[in-house]
C-alpha cells in the first residue's frame, strides 16, 4: 500500500457526469481521494452523505474530494443522484487506480482506505481500514490542523 511520501500515481477516469479526471488536474490541489468497497452498500451511504455534508468546509480548507470505486459511471450516477452527491465518484472498473495504491485484496475487492495528497502531488497521510463512524470528521479535523 502507497504511504506517506509516496507521490500520487498516474490516472485518469470518469466520474459519475462522465467527465474525465487525471492526475494532472489536481496539480497545485489538496485531494482527498477515498476508496470504497461499492455504491449502495450501508456503510459507503453514511460515509458518502457524512463527507457531502464537510464538503463545504473542505472547499473552504482549499482540498478537492474524490471518491472512487470498481462500479460503473452508471452506477456512480444513480447512487450521487439519489443521494444528493456533488463531489466526483470516479469510475475505477478495472482497479487499475486501486493496484496502484496497493488497496485490493487476494479476492479482488477494495480495502476501504482514504489517502490525503498535498499539493505538490505526495501523500501525505493515509487512513487504511476506515471505520465509518466518523471518519469524514476526523478527516476534516486533520486538515483544520493542518491549516493551523
Amino acid at each position: 500500500m502507497l504511504r506517506a511520501g509516496d507521490n500520487l500515481p498516474d490516472f485518469c477516469l470518469h466520474d459519475q457526469n462522465e467527465k474525465e479526471y487525471c492526475r494532472e488536474d489536481f496539480i497545485d490541489k489538496r485531494l482527498i481521494l477515498f476508496f470504497y468497497i461499492k455504491d449502495n452498500t450501508p456503510g459507503w451511504k453514511k460515509e458518502a452523505v457524512a463527507f457531502q455534508r464537510q464538503l463545504k468546509t473542505l472547499e473552504g480548507l482549499d482540498t478537492k474530494l474524490i471518491g472512487v470505486s470498481k462500479d460503473s459511471v452508471k452506477s456512480h450516477k444513480k447512487f450521487a443522484d439519489e443521494y444528493d452527491l456533488t463531489y466526483p465518484l470516479l469510475a475505477d472498473v478495472d482497479k487499475k487506480l486501486a493496484k496502484k495504491f496497493g488497496i485490493v485484496n487476494m479476492i479482488g475487492i477494495y480495502k476501504r482506505t482514504t489517502f490525503i495528497i498535498s499539493k505538490d502531488q505526495k501523500i501525505i497521510k493515509v487512513y487504511p481500514n476506515v471505520k465509518v463512524q466518523g471518519h469524514a470528521e476526523r478527516v476534516v479535523e486533520y486538515l483544520e490542523d493542518l491549516n493551523g
